[in-house]
């Protein structure tokens, strides 16, 4: 309306002199087609008989009655209940181990022990945690190349914009030589000769966690095999291709480096590093670590994890319990508003009542 209000003024101001009885205000104006199209709109009238603009369209107001607020929250908590019981059920049914180790390994290898209470049925998931590491810093998920992950070799120049502030071989400062023909130290400094530009390159690139693990069973000294391969996402695995190893710092088609790549929302995460394809008995074990990744420059936590699953994921208390803390509370509306109505429905009853004992007073 007021669209239509301030073009109408901008109208009378610019026909005025021809139409000296015309009032801006007064939507009569626009009442034929025939007057619109002299004042210089055709659309004019059409848009003053639309029910859609001038929100005139049929609609379905629904009164929020005590009645109907009852049965509304009586339903949100009946189905709310129904998702948040079989949650917690299924969560508590979940076996998980979870143990820190960075503050218990000092040199380059350490070994943490731990134990297992309750049998574990495959597939057990292992994982490593990270606490107080944001992947969500805007600066550093921006700090990659997918075009240089999909196989293209590109300079320094044309990467400047997408990977700053790690560009060079000498910005990501070391190389795990996927080679392994010669020492990380000796690819590192032919890299640096022959090949600067980093690939990959990219800050989410440069602080690939690079911790590994072995697990043996103390009681018989066997290692429980971790299955590295499946960790990543079939797409991820088609779209990061090599170029050339020798001119690598890393292959980009190892998995753990794959599943880096997805950075995490939240400062505290888990990410999977293998799976375990038989039964863990009970006993105790011990996990040996290569200490590769420094979290005290961050203050950071690492921990291990491992896990059993089940049809909606690994152990999530937090989801069954948001859905009875909505129950809880629909609970208490429904009560509050069964209240009000039952003492409305009292109060009509004794007015009823009143205004027939006044009717019979009247007329005996």
């Amino acid at each position: 309306y007021m669209g239509i209000v301030i073009f109408a003024f901008a109208m009378a101001e610019e026909y005025g002199k021809d139409e000296g009885n015309f009032n801006p205000m007064d939507l009569a104006a626009f009442d034929s087609e025939a007057k619109c199209e002299k004042l210089g709109n055709k659309d004019l009238y059409a848009l003053s008989k639309s029910n859609f603009k001038q929100q005139n369209m049929p609609a379905w107001r629904p009164i929020p009655t005590l009645f109907y607020s009852v049965s509304v929250f009586a339903a949100i908590t009946i189905i709310c209940v129904a998702f948040g019981v079989p949650l917690l059920v299924l969560s508590s049914q979940i076996i998980e181990v979870r143990e820190r180790y960075d503050n218990r390994c000092s040199g380059k290898t350490c070994s943490i022990q731990f134990e297992v209470k309750d049998k574990m049925e495959e597939t057990v998931h292992f994982y490593y945690e990270l606490e107080n590491f944001y992947q969500n810093h805007r600066i550093y998920m921006k700090s990659y190349s997918l075009t240089q992950l999909q196989g293209s070799d590109l300079s320094s120049s044309d990467l400047s914009s997408s990977c700053d502030p790690a560009t060079s071989v000498s910005d990501i400062g070391y190389s795990t030589n996927p080679l392994g023909d010669t020492s990380p130290s000796a690819h590192y400094q032919y890299l640096l000769a022959n090949h600067p530009t980093a690939f990959p390159c990219g800050l989410i690139a440069r602080s690939f966690f690079n911790d590994t693990y072995k697990i043996k069973k103390d009681s018989d000294g066997s290692y429980l095999k971790i299955n590295e391969k499946g960790i990543a996402w079939s797409e991820d695995l088609d779209t990061y291709k090599n170029v050339d190893l020798k001119n690598q710092w890393i292959d980009v088609t190892n998995e753990h480096f794959i599943v880096w790549m997805h950075t995490a929302g939240l400062p505290h995460f888990r990410k999977r590093w293998g799976r375990i394809e038989a039964d863990i008995q009970p006993g105790k074990y011990t996990v040996e670590i290569t200490n590769n990744y420094d979290v005290s420059r961050f203050s950071g936590k690492k921990y291990i994890v491992l896990s059993t699953t089940n049809a909606f994921g690994g152990k999530n208390d937090i989801l069954g319990g948001f859905f009875i803390a909505v129950a809880g509370l629909s609970l208490i509306l429904c009560v509050v508003f069964l209240i009000a109505y039952h003492r409305k429905s009292i109060s009509n009853s004794v007015s009823f009542s009143q205004r027939h004992q006044s009717f019979i007073q009247l007329f005996p």
